[in-house]
């Protein structure tokens, strides 16, 4: 699960080896410290955990497009990570590119909206 803004070209949420017989988030999923899947550091603050929707109020421009995508695998994803370089977005697409290139990606779907913090 890759959760962009696509206008800031920034992740606010990675998530990968969710279990295969998934068929919905429960409400925690992107709570810091969440067991549902292992999930990356995002963009925005630099946590393991969601970021939601958040351009910048008056700045051009003010509607940012977001794309919430999954993958499903044939495989789990194994990510170099340690404290002083935790797992995040880099390191998430550059496995995601692997499993493409090898043929592991099963299948995926992604949905995609806008929002804005200006009114």
């Amino acid at each position: 699960m890759v959760v962009t803004d696509l206008t800031a070209a920034v992740i606010h949420w990675g998530m990968y080896n969710i279990p295969g017989n998934t068929t919905r988030l429960p409400l925690d999923a992107g709570t810091a410290g969440s067991s549902f899947g292992t999930m990356v550091n995002n963009d925005v603050n630099g946590t393991a955990a969601y970021a939601g929707p958040c351009p910048p109020k008056g700045v051009e421009p003010v509607v940012h497009q977001y794309r919430f995508a999954v993958y499903a695998l044939s495989t789990m994803l194994d990510l170099p990570s340690s404290a002083n370089f935790p797992a995040n977005s880099i390191t998430l697409y550059r496995a995601l590119f692997r499993a493409a290139r090898d043929g592991q990606i099963l299948n995926s779907a992604s949905i995609e909206g806008n929002y804005s913090s200006t009114p």
